[in-house]
């Protein structure tokens, strides 16, 4: 094999054999330099060789939405699905409860208890008002009083108490000129009317709760009388109106019949 000093680029033949298997420091004979001689075998070594890198296959974007997508969906409708039928369930046996509780209810009244929407809330609707008339009576310390009167009938199922009522004063351009709030359960009598004054009225309602109490019971279909009476007034009166402003559901059994 033929070999080249690198200082003095002397070339040179050289036995292969007399060189190690990684190769052997060798002398040059013409300008003495020390250097190193490469084995043939590394040398001449081929470069190796270059394996191509197979690139990772992927999944194809409709294969990923397959598997990530589709299993969720199937649960989330089978869930929802559950639901709604629970929900049926539930609102059929409440239906049925509640109708077998008052049969003789309205389908439009049970649905609402059904949902928990109270359309009376303030227990109004079913308190009906027969009779109700208005006339003035003469009292001679303080003029006349303008009394209107009637009765209230318990429309509803269930025992009513604290029944309040308003009555409005109006004139001839219809504007309320005086308005009262009374609890249904009493009234004064003829004598009563012409000889007590306000203030002994009032005395007369405090000192007197049996008569004049707001705690009446009134059981289904049962009436009891109300009264309002306004004090004397300087405008002229042209009509009077009375409403309903609310119940509550007793909680005793016992009532107020006539």
């Amino acid at each position: 094999m033929q070999i080249q000093c690198p200082q003095c680029e002397t070339t040179f033949q050289l036995d292969e054999n007399q060189l190690g298997e990684s190769g052997s420091k060798v002398r040059c004979s013409r300008c003495g330099r020390v250097f190193w001689a490469e084995a043939p075998a590394l040398m001449e070594a081929p470069p190796p060789e270059e394996v191509p890198l197979e690139e990772p296959s992927l999944p194809r974007e409709e294969e990923l939405m397959t598997a990530f997508q589709g299993p969720p969906r199937r649960r989330v409708g089978g869930m929802i699905g559950f639901f709604l039928l629970l929900l049926l369930l539930v609102v059929t046996v409440r239906y049925s409860y509640l109708q077998l509780l008052q049969p003789e209810q309205e389908f439009g009244e049970i649905v609402k208890k059904v949902f928990f929407l109270d359309s009376d809330p303030r227990g109004a609707k079913k308190i009906r008002l027969q009779e109700v008339k208005g006339n003035f009576k003469n009292h001679s310390p303080e003029g006349r009083f303008f009394v209107v009167e009637g009765k209230v009938v318990n429309g509803y199922s269930d025992h009513r108490d604290s029944i309040r009522l308003r009555g409005n004063l109006k004139n001839a351009a219809q504007q309320v000129v005086a308005t009262r709030e009374v609890e249904a359960g009493w009234s004064l009598n003829q004598e009563e009317l012409e000889t007590l004054s306000f203030p002994e009225i009032n005395t007369l309602a405090a000192g007197q709760p049996q008569r004049f109490s707001s705690k009446i019971r009134l059981a289904p279909s049962a009436a009891a009388p109300f009264m309002m009476i306004f004090p004397p007034s300087s405008q002229p009166l042209a009509e009077f109106s009375v409403e309903v402003v609310g119940s509550k559901k007793s909680l005793t059994a016992a009532g107020l019949a006539k």
